[in-house]
């Protein structure tokens, strides 16, 4: 086998490599390869300063779309896409609920039901519909001898006596309910008031120019006094008025609080 021979130049690298030369050489590739990054660094960090934008990979910028944020951008930038959530937070939410609360009302504060009236508790203003004498009273559900028909029956109201022709007016504010033709009472006008009552005018003439519906003040022309009812015939000229609150016959008189001496 062949004898492997050095030259001078190989024995003197390998003394070199097999002592401190080796560590000297690897401290210099070291301080090689830092000053090549320094240089990488410095170079990136100028091209910021410079307003030069850094290209980032594709995949780096893709999100979630579930849950809809946008796509990487600069910091800086502002993101016009992006839709802020109205809902407040717990603590927000909470804190404004209390604010709420501690608001005073602008307006006045309603009314109890204490305060509040139904409509048989409201206070009605009456009047007397004409000005004339009673000639029957009201029976309060006894029996009275009707002296046109010669039988026993309740009267319901009041008669008072009236020339034909007298204005009869409304006893109180309300809203006409009915004007009729009744072939026992002759022409008949209902008007309902507050407090749940209605009154009833019978034996009128008949012109009478209120129509269904329409709205009455108190004092206002109902009618006027015509030919009395044939259930009432053989009495002297006069209008029947009758009143009933919740749908019940009631004495006008001590209703109205207008009992005569």
């Amino acid at each position: 086998m062949a004898e492997t021979r050095f030259s001078g130049k190989d024995s003197k690298m390998k003394k070199f490599l097999s002592g401190k030369g080796f560590y000297i050489a690897l401290a210099v590739c070291l301080v090689g390869a830092g000053a090549a990054s320094w240089v990488a660094i410095d170079s990136s960090l100028k091209g910021l300063d410079e307003g030069q934008s850094i290209a980032v990979p594709q995949e780096s910028s893709e999100v979630n779309e579930d849950w809809g944020f946008p796509e990487l951008e600069e910091t800086n930038e502002e993101q016009s896409d992006v839709e802020i959530s109205s809902r407040p937070s717990t603590q927000e939410s909470t804190s404004s609920s209390s604010s709420t609360q501690q608001q005073p009302s602008s307006g006045q504060s309603e009314p109890s039901e204490q305060q509040v009236l139904s409509p048989t508790q409201q206070e009605v203003q009456f009047m007397l519909p004409l000005s004339g004498d009673v000639i029957t009273k009201y029976s309060a559900g006894e029996l009275v001898k009707n002296q046109t028909l010669g039988d026993w029956r309740t009267h319901d109201g009041i008669d008072m006596a009236a020339a034909a022709g007298t204005p009869v007016k409304a006893v109180a504010e309300g809203t006409v309910e009915s004007v009729i033709d009744d072939p026992l009472w002759g022409k008949t006008v209902s008007i309902s008031h507050a407090g749940g009552y209605e009154s009833y005018y019978a034996g009128l003439a008949e012109d009478v120019s209120l129509k269904e519906g329409q709205a009455v003040e108190i004092g206002q022309l109902v009618g006027y006094v015509g030919e009395s009812p044939l259930t009432e015939v053989a009495l002297e000229s006069h209008l029947h008025f009758g009143l009933k609150q919740d749908g019940e016959w009631v004495d006008p008189l001590v209703s109205m609080d207008k009992l005569q001496d």
